[in-house]
């Protein structure tokens, strides 16, 4: 049960310092015990494996010195990840034509020699597909 300030008469002196929390619940099909690991992830649930190419967010951005590169492939096959800085200049080959599963992976990537700027990350896959993002770097 979530109770909210304004249905509470003497709210901040009869509760916690802690406010209420809005969720949202995504949930998709449903699933017995036989189907669960022993992880609480769902064994060979097609729901967990991305339905096409994809290059997402860095996180953090903005970051300093180091940030994570998120990918995720529907089919496997190899991999080129540049980065660009804002003159087109490529100062980062984290990964170079390196063959990856299908799935979600991710790629870490430091940026401690680098100058304070926006950066442009580049993501090719095999079959010619090239995805790409933005991140900025704050020292």
């Amino acid at each position: 049960r979530v109770y909210r300030p304004e249905y509470i008469h003497d709210y901040p002196r009869t509760t916690s310092d802690h406010y209420p929390v809005k969720v949202r619940f995504d949930l998709i099909g449903s699933a017995t015990a036989a189907e669960y690991s022993g992880s609480g992830r769902l064994k060979n649930a097609e729901h967990d494996a991305p339905h096409k190419t994809k290059l997402n967010q860095n996180h953090p951005n903005p970051f300093n010195s180091e940030t994570v590169i998120y990918f995720e492939l529907a089919d496997h096959g190899n991999v080129s990840i540049s980065v660009y800085n804002m003159l087109g200049q490529v100062v980062a080959e984290p990964v170079n034509h390196r063959y990856f599963n299908s799935g979600s992976h991710q790629v870490r990537l430091d940026a401690s020699g680098w100058p304070s700027g926006v950066y442009i990350y580049r993501m090719h896959f095999e079959d010619g597909a090239a995805y790409a993002g933005m991140m900025t770097l704050i020292k």
